[in-house]
């Protein structure tokens, strides 16, 4: 790491703001694989926190990008021209950007007054620690004033929700395959990093130059941090053990420990079923859902209809009601159905380093999500579910 990329890091790598993310980070092992303690003087100055009346909002010069309503800010690595919109939702704004080298990018404005918004330093530092990988989504920048936290990412062309809902019926086997394959990889390396992202969905697989990248981290957590109940992830892709609690009037939330691993395991098998059929095997993971229940019981498989029989074998491995049956992350990157394809030296070598154990981890609380949830399960037979969910992604 050089010293610009160190510069850019330096304020989510702040030991003290590590240690406080959980007692369990070994803060001089983060910060010596960033090298950041080798570098001359890598820190910057703590974020600018604006008063009301000396707003970085106020533009300076002829927006240079000839977009309405833009501001220019000064980040941790350079000053940012912010433009048009590119998709908002209720708790966030996502607008195209700028910087001063000429880098383009997109930015997610989270304004600190919203009561979901209070994790915002974490997913900053939670998705900056994570972007080594080449499928998680690249944070250049993140700056925090008194009305609002922007992280500046990678730019992408779409997302993979786009992908399956311009699928005629869902994506066939080998296109859903390739796009899982990588998926997987990138939540393993979540995981062997001590996270999980607890919010797996097609809306946060961006896609940029043909690539698929992982990215919004506001959920995710140390899997060996004991959590307070918070508000996170997205029903229908929720694990059983989490259901509930998602569901929850507020003030009346249940502590649980939940395996946050196995969390992850759910959301990537109700993900691999909605790629190839275009629609959720369920409207909600709990026995009063006649389907689920039918379905986790064994006695009937009638939603798997259309799919080969290494595919429905993979799936009713991972969507199992108990977590530690769950198949884990390297049997399912070894499953025969995801080793179709590649060639023999990669399927040998992939195979041989697989790890003999399923998914585990600490207890982990999560909660509910604002809202109740209707207590009638419907059986998704058609689309019209799947869009109703769709929500927020950064590109």
């Amino acid at each position: 790491m050089n010293a610009d990329e160190a510069d850019d890091f330096a304020c989510l790598l702040d030991a003290d703001f590590l240690a406080s993310l959980s007692s369990d980070i070994d803060v001089s092992s983060v910060r010596a694989h960033f090298q950041i303690d080798t570098l001359q003087d890598a820190r910057v100055p703590e974020p600018t926190q604006a008063a009301p009346h000396e707003s970085p909002s106020t533009p300076t010069q002829p927006a240079p990008m000839g977009v309405d309503n833009y501001l220019q800010i000064t980040g941790h690595s350079q000053k940012w021209t912010i433009g048009k919109i590119i998709a908002e939702s209720e708790k966030a704004t996502v607008r195209e950007a700028i910087g001063h080298d000429g880098r383009v990018a997109a930015v997610k404005i989270l304004p600190l007054s919203h009561r979901d918004n209070d994790r915002v330093d974490q997913e900053a530092a939670i998705g900056g620690l994570l972007s080594t990988h080449p499928n998680i989504l690249d944070v250049y920048d993140y700056i925090k004033t008194e009305e609002a936290g922007y992280i500046f990412m990678e730019r992408a062309q779409g997302d993979l929700y786009e992908i399956v809902e311009n699928a005629t019926s869902g994506l066939d086997e080998d296109a859903a395959r390739t796009w899982f394959r990588t998926l997987v990889t990138a939540v393993r390396h979540c995981h062997q990093n001590g996270y999980s992202h607890r919010d797996l969905k097609p809306e946060n697989c961006l896609i940029s130059n043909q690539q698929l990248k992982l990215s919004d981290f506001g959920s995710a957590v140390s899997m060996s941090a004991c959590e307070p109940p918070s508000a996170c992830g997205t029903v229908q892709y929720a694990a059983p053990e989490r259901f509930v609690e998602l569901v929850a009037v507020p003030g009346q939330e249940r502590q649980v420990d939940v395996d946050a691993a196995a969390v992850d395991l759910w959301s990537l098998g109700i993900m691999l079923y909605v790629l190839v059929k275009q629609q959720f095997p369920f409207m909600e993971p709990s026995m009063r859902c006649p389907r689920f229940r039918r379905f986790v019981n064994g006695t009937d498989d009638s939603l798997l209809d259309g799919m080969s029989d290494s595919l429905k074998e993979l799936i009713r491995g991972i969507l199992k009601s108990t977590p530690a049956d769950r198949l884990g992350l390297e049997k399912i990157l070894n499953h025969p159905w995801l080793l179709e394809g590649l060639d023999s030296n990669e399927a040998t070598e992939r195979a041989s380093s697989a790890l003999a154990c399923t998914a585990s981890g600490s207890g982990q609380s999560c909660a509910r999500e604002a809202g109740a949830n209707s207590t009638q399960c419907f059986s998704s037979q058609n689309t019209s579910m799947l869009h109703s969910t769709r929500t927020l992604s950064v590109h």
